[in-house]
């Protein structure tokens, strides 16, 4: 026998066998990925601040950097850098894979970095597969 404590099966440690709704489950994980960032690692490693993007695109993430506005408000900075945009539209890391997957590099190119646009060409490119 161990005697039971919050580390012992809880909420703290396994939301989703208490919260039977995905949302609440998702936002339980993230804040406790939050709180242990915040209360653990941030100070044993003198962080002041946390960079993030900005999130158009999916909701896991939007939701997950609003828990990290709200959890370290008062403790660590944080830093939302909008997401760059080309023609209007914000790039999109899932549009960039889509793209690979068809190998329309010349769409590839209009939409990253030259240097993002190098490396994908080298590693993905149909010649090198």
């Amino acid at each position: 026998m161990h005697e039971g404590s919050q580390y012992i099966i809880s909420r703290a440690t396994f939301p989703a066998y208490f919260l039977k709704e995905s949302g609440k489950v998702q936002q339980a994980w993230s804040e406790i990925d939050v709180l242990l960032f915040r209360n653990n690692i941030a100070p044993t490693l003198g962080i002041t601040h946390r960079f993030i993007g900005s999130e158009p695109f999916c909701d896991v993430t939007r939701q997950y950097n609003q828990t990290l506005h709200a959890l370290l408000e008062g403790d660590i900075t944080v830093v939302e850098i909008p997401r760059i945009k080309i023609t209007g539209n914000a790039i999109s890391a899932s549009e960039v894979r889509r793209l690979l997957k068809t190998q329309q590099f010349s769409r590839i190119r209009d939409i990253v970095p030259a240097s993002t646009f190098a490396h994908l060409e080298a590693h993905y490119s149909a010649e090198v597969a």
